[in-house]
């Protein structure tokens, strides 16, 4: 009966053991809850006077957070010139290069809280060179961008629901000059409440219990008068979303590699 009893335990420590086992490997490895993604985009209007037309600036970037690291992916457009052509001209042949554009990235990787992180020009680069992470954050508009909402001055004149999102729009009280924009527009969406990395405003998300997703500011178009033009309408756009789809595996992999080269 003992010998049945210890061949038993022996068993279940074994099962134990392999059940702990399975845990710790997946505890790990990086698994597809390990890693969440969001994208920040904005368009920008400026107005080019000479033709009173409003010129769309558009920007963005991919946000990866996994485990104490955020990885950042920064598109930029590369410019090359393709295999030269030959063109005749009268009794001429001139050589004609032509210019040719395709979106690359750069990656900035820091560990969450420091002031500084590596930048890589490709993922395949095996040594970054360090930058500073308030520099880079402070030439992006969605992240320097900050004083578009006023509690004293803006009164809030809508609010619509639906579906744990909610759409607010603002009006100031008093418009002090032509940089004070004519409507606000805000957009909750308690579906990123999770992302806690990156905020719009953390006083508004704190207040409203749910994640600013999106900004709108507009300015009205305006008739020209005797000393300006008209100007036309435009607008500050700013969104974060999830990220779509993206190789798991792959931005770890990045991370695990590179984040030695960090301080501690």
């Amino acid at each position: 009966m003992s010998i049945k009893i210890n061949m038993i335990s022996r068993l279940m420590a074994k099962s134990v053991f392999a059940f702990l086992a399975i845990i710790l490997s997946n505890c790990n490895s990086p698994s597809q809850t390990n890693i969440y993604a969001i994208s920040l985009n904005s368009d920008i209007d400026f107005i080019n006077m000479d033709r009173q037309e409003s010129i769309t600036m558009k920007d963005s970037v991919v946000m990866f957070f996994f485990m104490k690291y955020t990885l950042i992916k920064v598109p930029f457009k590369h410019y090359s010139l393709s295999s030269d052509d030959r063109e005749g001209i009268g009794n001429d042949t001139v050589l004609l290069k032509h210019k040719e554009e395709t979106i690359e990235h750069i990656y900035i990787l820091f560990k969450n809280g420091d002031k500084y992180g590596l930048k890589f020009n490709s993922p395949e680069e095996r040594n970054g060179n360090k930058v500073n992470v308030d520099s880079f954050f402070s030439k992006k508009a969605f992240f320097s961008f900050k004083n578009f909402y006023d509690d004293i001055n803006d009164s809030l004149i809508l609010v619509v629901k639906e579906d744990g999102k909610v759409k607010e729009t603002y009006i100031p009280k008093i418009k002090y000059d032509e940089s004070y924009n004519d409507t606000t527009y805000l957009y909750f969406d308690e579906a990123l409440n999770s992302i806690e990395e990156f905020s719009f405003s953390k006083v508004l998300d704190n207040t409203k219990k749910l994640k600013l997703v999106k900004i709108r500011l507009v300015y009205n178009a305006l008739p020209a008068t005797a000393v300006k033009p008209f100007t036309p309408r435009r607008e500050f756009r700013f969104e974060m979303k999830k990220a779509a789809s993206f190789d798991n595996k792959k931005i770890a992999s990045f991370i695990n590699s590179h984040k030695l080269q960090l301080s501690d």
